[in-house]
């Protein structure tokens, strides 16, 4: 149990670039979908809008992909990119000359990749190691106690015999034992 358990974890610890790449990829590829119907589709504008004002980021790679959209029509992005979001603060963000100043420029994919990785990083000082710990700490328990019921094993066995043969003069006893072993 113990060695499938190290092989697993070995295993998933050496592919974790292909899970991240996976993960990214799939990431990248439903936000550009949902990107493409905001302000179309009530419930993708929310979710954008959410995620926009929850992890400080504009757009998928970066504020300029909402250019790119229906809503944006090259030069607008949603108002939930703005630093200070009021009603139309994010129209005409193209034609700024320093639009850091109004609005947020980094992406959302590499903000909520960086922050998955972050809690993996957590989980796996929080809850991994903790579980290894804690197998490395039966497996000693185990050994001990087969250690332990070995050796009363055999002082069991040892007594059992040497009172079995009751025949034999107590004094001579041990010596009987000893030339039995």
């Amino acid at each position: 149990m113990v060695v499938t358990e190290l092989a697993g974890t070995t295993l998933v610890y050496k592919k974790q670039h292909i899970l991240g790449q996976a993960l990214s990829n799939y990431m990248a590829h439903s936000m550009h979908i949902t990107s493409v119907d905001y302000g179309l589709n009530i419930s993708d504008t929310q979710l954008w809008d959410e995620i926009q004002m929850e992890m400080n980021c504009c757009g998928v790679v970066s504020y300029k992909d909402w250019f790119l959209t229906t809503f944006g029509n090259g030069t607008d992005v949603p108002d939930s990119c703005c630093l200070l979001v009021v009603e139309g603060c994010g129209k005409g963000v193209a034609n700024l000359a320093d639009p850091d100043d109004e609005v947020i420029t980094e992406g959302c994919l590499p903000t909520v990749l960086h922050s998955i990785g972050i809690d993996y990083h957590s989980l796996s000082r929080g809850v991994w190691l903790p579980v290894c710990a804690m197998h490395v700490a039966l497996m000693v328990l185990l050994v001990a106690t087969s250690m332990f019921l070995q050796e009363s094993y055999t002082a069991t066995n040892l007594r059992a015999y040497s009172m079995s043969s009751s025949a034999v003069d107590s004094s001579h006893k041990y010596h009987q034992l000893d030339e039995d072993c």
